[in-house]
């Protein structure tokens, strides 16, 4: 039988690590957090702003760098807030004790005696603090913790008890799964798919809308956009580059990138001219980050906040490359017309062929 929060022995284990949880917060924030913490002078860039702000609608048609649900989020809160750095910090705080808590809920139902769910929910919590910090809890997989849990949490809900209200809380995990992971549109339909097969269900319309038809209009929505924007059929166009970038790993110092690993193994696939003229012109150009340019396709010249484009358009010229010097030619007259379109991001639309 389904056990939820509303359980009067949950009630106090809720309390308990919910109290605990934001207490150990506050006190590693007193006592160590200014020491790797700058919220004062945590900003976001100007033009990334100047985008979310005053061109929301044409930024957020036309992003595809990363999954499109963070930059929903961050147009949502500079609508009410100041600073979207420090938000985010303690909205990923808050999340990860909302986390915690589903865990222990999880636990409680699977019948987890409540010590053992104690120990196990406060030590989950307190490495996730450290998590938190990585990066003043900006990065793009940080409120996967949270949505993995809800996520996971509704399943185990639904599987216990299948009513409206768990077909709801199925379908809205579901939709935040798909709009923040890069993966999501592929986790969900297969999930499903297995609930559909084994999950004993009997036909309702709120379980076909909330569960079925909601998540996958979103996959829809969020694939033709992209596939419109650059071509790619993904929630995210960092596939390509996260493949390169790992393949860039070599031994023996496997905890570091060795663009000379790409290059090598560029030798050995085959490739188009034009592909790796602008390999062998990436590490040229970018002395300092090597494999940021060699996964990125960055063969041009960049002075600052200019890049001339000039050798990589007569090259392309030269080899026939119609369809890709019009890419670069419209990336030009997007860079010098609205510096804000590429914010937020570490590609431009023919970084995207590259990739």
């Amino acid at each position: 039988m389904f056990i939820n929060f509303t359980k009067n022995d949950f009630k106090i284990l809720f309390l308990f690590i919910l109290a605990s949880g934001i207490f150990a917060r506050i006190f590693f924030y007193l006592y160590f957090g200014n020491d790797y913490l700058n919220l004062k002078g945590s900003k976001s860039s100007l033009l990334y702003l100047d985008a979310i702000l005053n061109h929301s609608w044409e930024f957020l048609k036309n992003y595809h760098y990363k999954p499109i649900g963070l930059i929903l989020k961050d147009i949502v809160i500079i609508n009410f807030f100041e600073n979207i750095r420090v938000i985010n910090f303690l909205l990923i705080s808050f999340f990860d004790v909302v986390a915690t808590i589903l865990l222990a809920n999880i636990l409680y139902i699977f019948g987890v005696k409540n010590k053992l769910t104690i120990i196990t929910c406060f030590i989950f919590s307190l490495n996730l603090i450290g998590w938190e910090y990585w990066r003043t809890g900006n990065h793009f997989d940080h409120l996967n913790v949270f949505i993995f849990s809800f996520y996971i949490w509704s399943i185990t809900r639904f599987i216990f008890k299948k009513n409206s209200l768990s077909y709801f809380f199925t379908g809205f995990s579901s939709i935040l799964l798909i709009l923040f992971y890069s993966l999501g549109y592929i986790i969900i339909p297969i999930i499903t798919l297995l609930l559909l097969l084994f999950g004993r269900i009997k036909f309702k319309i709120s379980f076909f809308i909330y569960v079925i038809f909601l998540p996958v209009l979103i996959i829809f929505l969020v694939l033709f956009k992209n596939f419109v924007s650059v071509g790619v059929i993904s929630s995210s166009s960092l596939g390509g580059a996260n493949t390169l970038q790992f393949s860039s790993y070599s031994e023996p110092h496997i905890d570091s990138f060795d663009g000379n690993t790409i290059i090598k193994m560029s030798k050995n696939i085959k490739m188009k001219e034009w592909w790796k003229w602008c390999l062998k012109q990436s590490f040229i150009h970018n002395p300092k980050a090597h494999v940021q340019g060699l996964i990125f396709g960055k063969c041009f010249i960049k002075v600052g906040n200019k890049i001339d484009f000039t050798d990589l358009k007569v090259k392309l010229k030269s080899l026939n490359e119609t369809r890709l010097l019009r890419t670069v030619e419209l990336d030009e007259e997007l860079l010098k017309y609205k510096p804000w379109y590429f914010s937020n991001s570490n590609t431009l639309n023919f970084s995207v062929k590259y990739m």
